[in-house]
């Protein structure tokens, strides 16, 4: 029992950590990037078709300036905006989030249930 009870806290903290996220078309990157902006991931599409992940974007005067993992490689990039076509941005669903929260405390409840239910029907014989 333990060990379930183990497992269900670190599902239940891992959702809260994690959470439910989406990649969301940004309106434009100088707005969604502003330096008051809580993003964590931006994809990149380059009008050449290639698309990257940068990590900890934002705006500097007209660039976005971020980093980019390459074969474990870190590297800094400075991204001129008209070498841009669009930028999606990685946001947390909050509502997905509780959602899944909620779903996995009720999924443990039922489960902690049942095994009592069967723990006690079995000891009875």
């Amino acid at each position: 029992m333990r060990r379930v009870l183990g497992m269900a806290i670190a599902v239940l903290f891992g959702t809260e950590t994690t959470g439910c996220t989406s990649w969301q078309p940004a309106l434009g990157p100088t707005t969604a990037l502003a330096p008051d902006a809580d993003v964590d991931q931006a994809r990149v599409r380059f009008l050449d078709g290639t698309v990257e992940v940068v990590q900890s974007p934002r705006m500097e005067a007209d660039t976005l300036v971020g980093t980019i993992v390459r074969d474990d490689q870190m590297t800094i990039v400075h991204i001129a905006p008209d070498r841009i076509a669009a930028v999606d941005l990685r946001q947390t669903s909050e509502a997905r989030t509780a959602g899944l929260a909620v779903g996995v405390a009720v999924g443990f409840m039922l489960f902690s249930a049942a095994v009592g239910g069967y723990q006690r029907i079995t000891s009875g014989l």
